[in-house]
């Protein structure tokens, strides 16, 4: 195991930690590529939560131990407490970023335009778009969503991927797009849940990649069923 020295957040003496080493050479490539890790991270913090993901998305929260964590990052137990004092605090800030940075993306994406159809389309493309370039940090919202989204700051819950969904909602409705007598709550259970299959059904191999594939199906099944 190699250890990261906090402060400077190079790698202390080599002594094999290959895993390590090719992490901070590769450190810039991270930030860019992986919306969970900020450029103000340490090399060892961006691994734990790189790894942490990778675990939690195919093991599940409650099955990934901070010693699995530690192992794979290449790092001693103590090097990892470092950065995070419990598994529970790592999950939540990687839940928190990711979250963001996709709330952020929807934001973007279905603000561009001014229609129903157009947001919707925006909406689901954005979605599937996420699955194909983010897969593990997709399922492990998905995932864990009930038991984390409780504990985020307040500021995050005025404005959520739902409450967005449900403007859209709320548009094809004056628009005559979007059936009216039916519960507008079952008609965000009904698009949220077929994402989060497609989401599911990918990341485990029962539908072919990429995910935007889906996106004429999806778009043309969720629109009938909503109409």
């Amino acid at each position: 195991m190699v250890e990261l020295e906090e402060s400077t957040g190079h790698a202390a003496p080599p002594q094999g930690g290959l895993t390590c080493r090719l992490a901070i050479a590769n450190f810039t490539v991270m930030t860019q590529d992986q919306p969970f890790v900020h450029a103000t991270d340490a090399p060892g913090k961006a691994l734990i939560l790189q790894e942490g993901l990778r675990l939690f998305a195919r093991k599940g929260l409650s099955a990934t131990s901070i010693r699995d964590i530690a192992q794979a990052s290449g790092l001693s137990n103590p090097a990892l407490y470092k950065h995070f004092a419990t598994k529970d605090q790592l999950a939540l800030v990687l839940f928190e970023r990711l979250y963001r940075a996709q709330l952020q993306r929807v934001s973007l994406t279905t603000g561009q335009s001014s229609t129903f159809r157009l947001k919707f389309r925006a909406f689901l493309e954005t979605g599937l778009r996420a699955v194909d370039e983010h897969p593990e940090a997709t399922v492990f919202v998905a995932d864990n969503l009930r038991t984390l989204w409780p504990h985020m700051p307040d500021g995050l819950k005025s404005r959520t991927i739902l409450s967005i969904l449900r403007d859209i909602i709320q548009l094809g409705r004056s628009e005559g797009d979007v059936e009216s007598c039916v519960d507008e709550n079952m008609q965000l259970a009904l698009v949220v849940g077929m994402l989060e299959n497609i989401t599911r059904q990918i990341f485990f191999g029962s539908l072919a990649h990429p995910a935007l594939a889906q996106l004429h199906d999806a778009e043309h099944l969720l629109r009938k069923a909503l109409r």
